[in-house]
């Protein structure tokens, strides 16, 4: 569940009347919004919703925001029956609603035992616990990942093709081609490592300076120098 701060009194515009002042809220605390969107077990978006929720402490919030998830579920004809997951980043709040001997504290009870209530009713809902930072750092990997290995295939047919022309117009330097890709890609490949000796390695340093082009050397040499056989290239050095 996300929490965005909502504008106080004050900052709307609203007189309060004489000299009385707004309080200020306590650090990390004030009137707040929280909400977050519905999904099936194949992850299609089912429907997206928010609610105020004043002035709570950061579980109780989240208490209300899967009372609220529960609560469209059991309302709405499209989602009764389905396989729903409602995703809580509060591995606190997680607990008291799974377990029946723990709810936080008393101004959550009721709340809890609501939400409770909704999954003995809906045998499709569920309420799991997964990290903010996880899903967001798993988020950036797999696009990453996936856009590393569509560079690396995009480079690795352009090397090829690149190599085949010269083997097939018998160009002698093709041999020089080789060796100067390969000699660029273990400088990069050197490069990486050296980076993660002092800076520290991370995935992304590892795919982009290591594992990418050290891949691309590969398949370029094997597949440069299979052409080169074949058509006698080295044969007629």
């Amino acid at each position: 569940m996300g929490e965005f701060p909502l504008p106080l009194a004050g900052q709307l515009g609203h007189e309060r009347g004489g000299n009385e002042l707004p309080k200020k809220p306590a650090p990390g605390r004030g009137p707040v919004g929280i909400g977050d969107e519905l999904r099936n077990s194949t992850s299609l978006m089912m429907c997206q919703f928010s609610i105020s929720v004043g002035i709570q402490e950061p579980n109780s919030a989240e208490v209300l925001a899967i009372l609220k998830a529960c609560e469209l579920c059991s309302s709405n004809a499209r989602l009764v029956g389905s396989n729903i997951q409602v995703v809580s980043n509060s591995l606190e709040v997680v607990s008291w609603v799974n377990n029946s001997d723990n709810f936080g504290n008393l101004s959550n009870l009721k709340a809890i035992n609501d939400i409770r209530g909704n999954l003995r009713s809906l045998k499709g809902l569920s309420i799991i616990f997964n990290s903010r930072a996880l899903n967001v750092d798993a988020d950036r990997l797999a696009k990453r990942v996936k856009t590393y290995w569509s560079d690396l295939g995009f480079e690795c047919w352009g090397f090829l093709c690149l190599l085949g022309v010269l083997c097939l117009l018998k160009v002698r330097s093709g041999v020089f081609f080789l060796g100067f890709f390969w000699l660029l890609g273990v400088f990069v490949s050197a490069a990486g490592v050296v980076w993660g000796f002092f800076w520290g390695f991370s995935s992304d340093v590892w795919v982009a300076f290591c594992c990418f082009p050290l891949l691309v050397v590969v398949v370029s040499v094997v597949v440069g120098c299979l052409c080169c056989l074949s058509l006698g290239l080295f044969n007629k050095g």
